[in-house]
């Protein structure tokens, strides 16, 4: 029965895993479409699920650690923060795209530090026994547990529903 099952599931992700196309247009960028048929005009139809940008190199140098001096559990001490430029690029209503360069200024939140207001007593346990005292259930009563809220019969019933439902979504998501 499993070995059915599942050949079915495999199957219908194979049927929904067929209809999504991975092309690359003039710029150089993946483009995952979903290939479908109107329902409409009953004609065949693409959908742009996502773009992935073509990956830019870009160049970075590593300068050696001064070595704050600082204990091992606090960071070394910094200046403020410098405003970082950089460039971005979007399309504007024609479908052109559009660089742009930005500047990135970093805030950061302050926040008053105030001692934690913790009070308290350690105390013994036979001084703890003695406050709270002897307060135990029987253990028969703890052994007998509540019922389940379903009876037996539909728990078939409840596993073929959640079946059903990871396998449209799963088709779905795949």
């Amino acid at each position: 029965m499993r070995a059915a099952f599942f050949t079915c599931v495999a199957l219908l992700a194979t049927w929904a895993g067929a209809q999504t196309v991975t092309t690359t247009d003039d710029l150089g960028e993946t483009i995952v479409e979903v290939l479908f048929t109107d329902p409409v005009q009953l004609v065949p139809t693409t959908s742009i699920v996502s773009t992935v940008v073509a990956a830019v190199t870009t160049s970075s140098s590593t300068t050696a650690d001064a070595g704050g001096g600082a204990p091992v559990q606090a960071p070394a001490p910094t200046g403020s923060a410098t405003p970082t430029v950089y460039t971005y690029t979007t399309t504007n209503a024609a479908g052109a795209a559009t660089a742009i360069v930005d500047t990135f200024t970093p805030t950061y939140y302050q926040s008053a530090v105030s001692p934690s207001p913790w009070t308290g007593t350690i105390i013994n346990y036979s001084s703890w026994l003695g406050i709270i005292g002897t307060n135990t259930a029987p253990a028969d009563q703890v052994a007998s547990g509540a019922r389940s809220p379903i009876s037996r019969g539909w728990y078939g019933l409840a596993i073929a529903a959640l079946s059903g439902m990871m396998g449209g979504a799963w088709l779905v998501l795949v």
